[in-house]
């Protein structure tokens, strides 16, 4: 079994906008970073990515691009690895 693990800072740069509410609102001020972490199993040629991404929500379609990009990008253990280079399962046993 090969496992490996990545984490990318997502934190926006200062004066981007932030959304939510009625008005334009920049940041700031940033009290903690933003990341996206993911872990990769691979076992007999079967390959499984958890991800996690500091977020409140994410469209399905940007999921849908990222899983679209991540099939087409090969897993390379033991380097680190970038969040598109994984295959996201869609289904439990794919």
């Amino acid at each position: 079994m090969k496992v490996g693990f990545a984490s990318l800072d997502i934190t926006p740069p200062l004066g981007s906008e932030t959304p939510g509410g009625f008005t334009k609102i920049c940041l700031w001020d940033i009290y903690d970073p933003l990341h996206i972490k993911a872990a990769v199993f691979e076992n007999d040629g079967v390959k499984v990515a958890l991800v996690s991404v500091d977020a409140l929500s994410i469209k399905a379609s940007t999921v849908k691009v990222a899983r679209e990009i991540a099939e087409k990008k090969p897993v390379e253990f033991p380097q680190p690895i970038s969040w598109l280079g994984l295959r996201i399962p869609t289904k439990v046993g794919q």
